[in-house]
């Protein structure tokens, strides 16, 4: 179970971390148009200092989002695909006994805890492998 929560939160950020993607991806594509607009504006004006200024600052937020769409996206994928096969593994836990197999999903954990008797068992087991 507490692996299941783990991978949970950790789909969570992932999603979040998505969804910041996907919005500077469009923010910066918009503002990089918007500079190249103005820039191309300029061009023709008397002022080329503001307009190369612009063609930089343009030319900048349209490669950042290339680079957010191209690159970060399809990694953030990888992770979320990654993520979601580890939710869904399966899990044995091996007793010393060979012919005792016990087998549980990550979502089917039991949420209680070992009784004192159990408990106490497993700690004389302990002690006498050791000894």
């Amino acid at each position: 179970r507490i692996m299941h929560r783990h991978y949970t939160m950790r789909s969570y950020d992932n999603l979040w971390d998505e969804s910041v993607n996907r919005r500077k991806t469009l923010i910066l594509s918009l503002l990089g148009v918007a500079i190249l607009v103005v820039y191309f504006y300029f061009a023709f004006t008397s002022k080329p200092f503001f307009a190369e200024l612009l063609s930089i600052i343009g030319s900048f937020a349209v490669w950042e989002a290339a680079d957010s769409i191209l690159l970060e996206r399809p990694r953030l994928r990888r992770e979320h695909r990654n993520i979601l096969q580890n939710i869904k593994q399966l899990i044995e836990f091996i007793d010393d006994d060979p012919n005792q197999t016990k087998t549980l999903n990550s979502e089917e954990r039991p949420d209680e805890e070992p009784s004192d008797a159990e408990s106490e068992a497993s700690e004389e087991k302990l002690s006498q492998t050791d000894i």
